[in-house]
């Protein structure tokens, strides 16, 4: 199905105007939620995007956060 290209340009106007998100945290969030299995499939638009955007960002700085924590070798 063919997105609806205005809509979606101002769904995006949105996200950068009026929630004044940076132009880098959008893509981090976009390229995270679309490597995620259950959010590749349930972020198909950006008022999707917009409506868990803050969902969506504190599920990619959890994950990086883990990702660069040593991992604790466990003694038996």
């Amino acid at each position: 199905k063919e997105p609806n290209w205005q809509a979606w340009a101002k769904d995006f106007d949105l996200i950068f105007r009026v929630d004044k998100r940076p132009a880098d945290e959008v893509r981090r969030v976009i390229a995270w939620c679309q490597s995620d299995d259950f959010w590749l499939r349930n972020i198909l638009s950006p008022r999707n995007l917009r409506k868990q955007f803050d969902r969506l960002l504190l599920a990619a700085n959890i994950v990086a956060q883990q990702a660069a924590e040593p991992k604790s070798k466990l003694v038996v």
